[in-house]
């Protein structure tokens, strides 16, 4: 339970229950986040995906308080993970879902200005999400976030980390967002059909097809990596990811093009850049796996889609 002074000087005893979704870990990092959201009073419930580790995870809930592991027998992915998180944070009354990464890294004041800046949007907007300004601390990198036109078109956005005014967004990385588990129910959780790749783009699209807010603030920040690496043709960033991560990426670009509250250009835009993206990794890495990926995600995508 976390207490927060608002402006009006009114306390808000809130329960705030932060999931935590794992797979073959990093146990020194995920043990520092846990040590931190058990010092912000949260309660903590780590959903593993069929970790080989998962021994050396099930110590962390022996060894912190209000700390809780639901161990599955095989990776069902990030949605159909932070489902399972979610339900189960459901079922204990909590107020506030915080969705994290394994090797999420935050600060000792995270929780309160989260709540702070939640509270204060929703005296004035039907927000649902916030989530923090990415930081990438290997190249000291602020991630820009997306805001969308109602025909698709992008525009790209630098949280300003000199100012203090939250600023809205249509879609947010789900790691280290902050969600008002009202807006919970059977239509409002993750797609679990997408399992890694657009989760969290098109449930925030869903999100503000029903007419809820997602904002980003530059009063919180988290550092957060995006692919092992990164390749840069001129101004042309490509994250890397394995083979295997990028069948899901080729995938759902397409998936979404059926989706009718995913726009038709952001689709087109994802399913182009796909294709570019498998060719530069093709012929920078040599490694023939991205383009057998690349057909057999476009034959499951086109077979699912009809």
């Amino acid at each position: 339970m976390v207490t927060v002074m608002t402006n009006k000087v009114n306390i808000w005893e809130l329960r705030v229950i932060a999931i935590i979704v794992t797979f073959n870990p990093l146990i020194s990092n995920l043990s520092s986040l846990v040590s931190q959201l058990q010092r912000q009073k949260c309660r903590i419930i780590i959903v593993d995906n069929g970790s080989k580790n998962v021994k050396d995870i099930s110590k962390l809930e022996k060894d912190y308080d209000n700390t809780e592991l639901i161990s599955l027998a095989e990776n069902v992915g990030i949605a159909a993970a932070q489902n399972i998180g979610i339900r189960h944070g459901l079922n204990h009354g909590g107020d506030f879902t915080l969705l994290f990464d394994q090797d999420s890294n935050i600060s000792n004041d995270y929780v309160e200005l989260m709540l702070k800046d939640f509270l204060s949007l929703k005296r004035i907007s039907r927000i649902a999400a916030l989530g923090p300004t990415l930081q990438d601390s290997r190249y000291n990198k602020i991630y820009p976030v997306i805001r969308l036109s109602n025909h698709g078109f992008r525009t790209k956005i630098t949280p300003n980390t000199s100012s203090t005014q939250p600023v809205e967004v249509t879609c947010i990385i789900a790691s280290g967002s902050l969600i008002d588990n009202a807006i919970f129910n059977a239509s409002t959780l993750m797609d679990e059909v997408l399992f890694i790749d657009y989760v969290d783009t098109e449930w925030c699209l869903r999100i503000s097809n029903l007419g809820f807010k997602v904002f980003v603030t530059p009063n919180v920040i988290m550092q957060h990596a995006i692919g092992d690496a990164h390749i840069q043709i001129f101004t042309f960033v490509v994250p890397v990811h394995s083979v295997w991560r990028r069948y899901y990426r080729v995938r759902n670009g397409v998936l979404m093009l059926k989706m009718a509250h995913v726009p038709k250009l952001l689709a087109m835009r994802e399913i182009m850049f796909s294709l570019v993206h498998q060719l530069i990794l093709l012929i920078k890495t040599k490694e023939i796996g991205y383009l057998k990926i690349y057909f057999r995600a476009m034959f499951d995508a086109i077979r699912k889609s009809i």
